[in-house]
Parts: structure tokens; sequence; C-alpha cells
């Protein structure tokens, strides 16, 4: 983990670590059984057997009902942490870089791969709040000014197809006779009624020659 000074003794100096956060969360009655009126659960009382934390190495961690599956023992079953606890934020701030600044439920995923941190959405929230980089890559994308319409798109006072929209289509592969051959048509479309007609000089025989034609470069 990159936050721990002791690259030499990583794994025992996290659980070290742990471990001390995890006593004092014991003391605070984070992770003991107790009912509404403050007083301790045996095993046998308790509604949900499998939320009752176990003892390994030393540590806290949460019972779960994968203890058959063939994953990770950390994954099985993770360390139990409180949420306000700074190394609870240094544990987060750890996947959430090595996720790329990932959102919250990505964090979320990789952390309870080794880490069980009581209502760990809200820190994460308020990390990703905070995080640069995160809200840099979630800022909305810019809009296109749109310019405004030319006259002859507004004002249909003039007989239809006289201001003209140009686009052309194609190959198009038609038989003709026993060979196969490329055909291109091209689009006329009226820009204040939006009507369509295709073919040039058969459009220009029924519409008359047209007074404007605006065209792309295709």
């Amino acid at each position: 983990m990159s936050w721990l000074k002791c690259p030499a003794d990583m794994d025992q100096t996290a659980q070290e670590c742990c471990s001390l956060e995890e006593k004092k969360a014991v003391v605070a009655g984070l992770v003991t059984p107790i009912d509404g009126e403050g007083k301790r659960l045996s095993r046998n009382q308790v509604e949900f057997p499998n939320s009752i934390p176990i003892f390994v190495d030393g540590l806290i961690r949460v019972r779960g009902r994968l203890r058959n599956s063939e994953i990770e023992p950390d994954a099985k079953h993770p360390v139990l942490l409180p949420k306000d606890h700074h190394v609870s934020h240094l544990i987060i701030l750890h996947y959430h870089r090595v996720s790329g600044h990932s959102d919250i439920e990505h964090t979320l995923s990789l952390r309870r791969q080794k880490y069980w941190i009581t209502q760990a959405r809200a820190p994460v929230r308020r990390l990703l709040s905070s995080c640069f980089d995160y809200r840099r890559r979630r800022a909305p994308l810019g809009q296109q000014k749109m310019a405004s319409l030319p006259p002859d798109r507004v004002n249909p006072s003039e007989p239809p197809f006289s201001y003209v929209g140009v686009d052309c289509f194609g190959p198009l592969e038609v038989h003709h006779g026993r060979s196969l051959v490329k055909q291109y048509g091209v689009l006329f479309t009226c820009l204040s009624i939006r009507a369509i007609h295709i073919a040039l000089r058969r459009f220009m025989a029924q519409r008359g020659q047209p007074l404007q034609m605006r065209s792309d470069n295709g």
C-alpha cells in the first residue's frame, strides 16, 4: 500500500495499523453486537449470525457467507474498519488512485476485495467531490453555439424549390443486363418546406430552375 512507509515489511505494518484502529472501534461499540438498550448480545441472541465479525491474525474481519468460495481469503473475510478514521481515508484514496480516479462504484468494488469500511459510500463520495482529476473527467462537455438560420430557410414566401439544398449519395451497384454497374444519385431538398426530389434534369423540368442551390463539399 503506497501510503505506508515500511516497504520491507509492508503487509505486517498494514495489519498493525488496521488492528490498532479496529481496537479503537471495538471500544466505541462499532463492531460489538448490542441491542436497543445498549446491552451486549451473545452469539445465540444475534438475529443474523453471519454479521458477527471474526478474528484472524489479530484483525477483525467480516464473516459473510463466502466461506466455501474459492476466492482470495481477504475477499472472503475483508478487514473491518470504521468509516471516519484517517486510515480508512487513506485506503479509499489509494484504491481511487489505483483505479485511475474512477467513479464511486469502481472505487467501492476495489476496496471490498480486501477491506470492509462501514458506510463507505459517504467517505468515498466526499473524496470524489474534492478530487480534481475526477471532477475534470466528469465535467459536462462543451456545446457548439449554433448560428442563426439564413433567410431562405425561415421565410417560405417563394414557390417551393426556389431555394434548394443539394447532397450526393452512392455508389449503388445496379444490374444492367448481365453486368453490375455503379450508380450515383443527387438529392434535392426545398430549404423552406423540406420537400425532397431526386435527379437534377427531371427536377428542373418539373420545378423549374431554382434561384439558389446550397451544397456541402460532397
